[in-house]
């Protein structure tokens, strides 16, 4: 009889030690360090094969206590290895180190290695070799404290590779942690009965190949790839090899039965390249034609038809695999709508790592497991989904995005505009800007709520708002993008949200002929500025054949109009070579010849002042400066209110006589200086440079044309 421990996922011991019972074994311990058992190799060999939950199946060597580092060698070279490795084969050490007595925790991990090799070379005149990718043994090494456990891995490592996932690609949920998932959610119990499965993030395809495998009883050891690990000198490899061959066989049966019956097995995911790894996993695993896989949104997602209501068993992209937490939130509102409206009757089990973005889904929890994935705490969700119907709040939010896009029908078409202001605030429950780029994209704006409102209703409200996007729209979360509007710092007008994207997330939309590049997930604003969609047409007029500058040039937009509306040539300034190479792209895209349309990194008021002492003059200028700035290149800070008046008599300085000056504030409290008008000729343009898709703000910005005498 062997002693055995098999080694559960966490919050997974129950699991495992049911699958062990089912097998005849009878457990004599369950912790969340092992579930421990005795039995003969047969059965121990069967449970290898059969067991889907497990990470590891070890048998015990030795446990004992240390006090000091030196005490390690000793301890484990009295071990008797020789009944465990051969002298000419391998063996690799995994371990598991949590103790101060070790500065380093691979140190422990050598001290062992050279115990067993000075122990077998001192019995047998040789050594093993060491081999980390195929070895003959596997031992586990565990360190916490002062206690030491060491065992043979028979398994030959970790237990979640079934062999149907392609080397080398990831997968956010190993096999094991699918299993459990599908365990938890009564997955089996529904298969019997001839229910559905459906995955709407399948991803790289675990889930619906382990349910497959499940409901067809196919077991996953004969699939594992040789990791190693049978070189144990105690192997009985003959049993080992005919238990594979017999299960082999009964897998073959058990697809074809499985092919046969009602059971439907489905996945979906947005990205085409997952969706193509999914179905090559499919393959490698004996399912095609069991588990159906093709590339959909989650929001038009839907079981094939005389499908019988199952189980959804998802994992929704969260954490690292986001760019922002808001975007999570987002997803997680799609699911539960989608679920709501496709899969009335089913159940479903998703996971989260937290409980807000479970509520995100609007599905009322029933139970909720503690799991983890990887290192990552999450939860599982399992709920009866009930069929949907709309809050009164989403059916009101709706209403207003038709009443709307009704009110800009003409306007929209005759631009013809591809990207607008839908909704701002119309409703004071819900404060959001919504502008639609292209039909495709949304980017939302949610403005910070009142300290009195409490989270739970912004919450609900936000909810509210993205399930009303998404049916309107008929926008999945793939396409809408949410951003808090909060109160900004002194010199956030354009700070960056996630400092660690790289800009790769760049999209392109037009404006008439034009092209944009665009960025959704970097930054508060998207590049292009909307409410000025207007003032870049006026500066298209008055462009040709001008010397145009553009100051505060952000991604050089207006420098796009200018150039064609025919400008002669275009210096853009702005403080941020990161924005000045976005509008240089901007350039590129749209075949501007960046020869003649240059850009200067610098300070725009320091540059105004030396530029009034050199040649160059310009005929059309567009000033749109930040509210507030206390820019470290400059000796004071700059208020728009303030400073006006000083930055367009320095402007005015390096135009040519009867040159124009085209200036826009988005602070809503200015007022221009009274001296202007008695130095220039001023008309406002507010009333034709603010589109009547922001005419619900009608002080969004206020914009002067500025002449200067000739």
């Amino acid at each position: 009889m062997l002693s055995v421990r098999a080694i559960p996922l966490p919050h997974c011991e129950d699991l495992l030690s049911a699958e062990i019972s089912r097998m005849g074994i009878t457990v004599t311990a369950s912790g969340p360090r092992g579930v421990e058992f005795s039995a003969a190799f047969e059965p121990v060999y069967r449970l290898l094969m059969e067991n889907r939950s497990a990470t590891r199946i070890i048998i015990p060597v030795s446990s004992f206590t240390i006090d000091t580092a030196d005490e390690l060698y000793g301890q484990i070279r009295n071990i008797p290895w020789e009944d465990h490795i051969s002298p000419d084969s391998s063996f690799r050490i995994d371990g598991n180190v949590k103790s101060s007595l070790f500065r380093h925790t691979n140190f422990p991990v050598l001290k062992i290695k050279d115990a067993i090799v000075d122990r077998l070379r001192e019995i047998f005149g040789s050594r093993p070799d060491v081999d980390t990718d195929n070895p003959g043994t596997i031992l586990a090494v565990r360190i916490h404290h002062q206690e030491v456990d060491i065992s043979v891995d028979i398994g030959g490592g970790s237990l979640h590779r079934r062999g149907y996932r392609g080397k080398g690609i990831p997968a956010p949920l190993r096999e094991n942690l699918a299993a459990a998932v599908l365990y938890r959610a009564g997955w089996p119990e529904t298969a019997a009965s001839g229910g559905g499965f459906y995955d709407p993030f399948c991803g790289s395809g675990t889930l619906c190949i382990e349910a497959a495998m499940i409901a067809g009883g196919i077991v996953p050891g004969p699939l594992r790839p040789d990791q190693g690990g049978l070189g144990w000198r105690q192997h009985d490899r003959e049993l080992l090899e005919r238990l594979r061959k017999e299960y082999l066989l009964s897998n073959r049966e058990a697809c074809n039965r499985l092919a046969k019956s009602p059971v439907s097995i489905e996945g979906s995911d947005i990205d085409p390249a997952a969706v193509s790894i999914a179905r090559k996993s499919v393959l490698r695993a004996g399912l095609e034609g069991i588990v159906h896989i093709h590339e959909c949104p989650v929001h038009k997602a839907s079981p094939r038809r005389g499908t019988v209501p199952g189980l959804i068993a998802t994992n929704p992209p969260y954490g690292e695999r986001l760019e922002t937490s808001t975007q999570a939130e987002i997803i997680y509102t799609d699911l539960g709508l989608s679920a709501r409206r496709a899969f009335p009757g089913w159940r479903i089990s998703f996971l989260s790592p937290d409980k807000e973005l479970g509520l995100a889904t609007g599905i009322q929890a029933e139970k909720v497991h503690k799991l983890a994935n990887g290192p990552i705490p999450v939860q599982l969700v399992h709920a009866k989904i009930e069929e949907y119907s709309p809050s009164q709040g989403t059916q009101m939010f709706m209403n207003r995005l038709r009443k709307n896009r009704k009110a800009l029908k003409r306007y929209i078409a005759d631009g013809p505009v591809s990207c607008y202001r839908l909704y701002d605030k119309d409703m004071p429950e819900y404060a959001f800007a919504v502008d639609i780029y292209e039909e495709k994209w949304c980017h939302l704006q949610e403005y910070a709520a009142p300290a009195q409102i409490e989270d739970r209703a912004v919450r609900r409200r936000r909810r509210e708002a993205v399930e009303g996007l998404i049916q309107y729209l008929d926008i999945g979360s793939e396409g809408i993008f949410l951003k808090e509007r909060r109160k900004l710092g002194v010199s956030d007008r354009y700070g960056r949200q996630n400092p660690s994207d790289t800009g790769s997330g760049r999209l392109i939309c037009r404006e008439g002929d034009l092209r944009f590049f665009v960025n959704f997930s970097e930054y508060l604003d998207t590049g292009l500025f909307l409410d000025s969609r207007e003032l870049r047409r006026i500066i298209r007029d008055l462009s040709k054949g001008k010397r145009f500058l553009n100051l505060f040039a952000y991604t050089c937009s207006a420098t796009v109009a200018a150039a064609a509306g025919g400008a002669e040539s275009s210096l853009s300034v702005d403080a941020s070579s990161r924005y000045l190479q976005w509008g240089q792209d901007n350039l590129r895209l749209n075949r501007m010849d960046t020869g003649k349309h240059r850009i200067r990194q610098a300070d725009s008021i320091d540059f105004l002042r030396s530029a009034a002492r050199g040649k160059e003059r310009f005929d059309l200028a567009y000033i749109d400066p930040p509210t507030y700035s206390n820019s470290k290149d400059r000796r004071r800070d700059f208020d728009v209110q303030r400073d006006h008046r000083e930055l367009i008599d320095l402007t005015s300085k390096i135009m040519r006589p009867g040159g124009t000056i085209i200036f826009c504030t988005n602070f809503s409290r200015f007022e221009p200086d009274a001296e202007l008008f008695d130095r220039y000729k001023v008309e406002e343009l507010s009333s034709k440079s603010i589109p009547p898709d922001f005419s619900r703000r009608s002080r969004i910005h206020r914009s002067f044309r500025i002449d200067i005498s000739a």
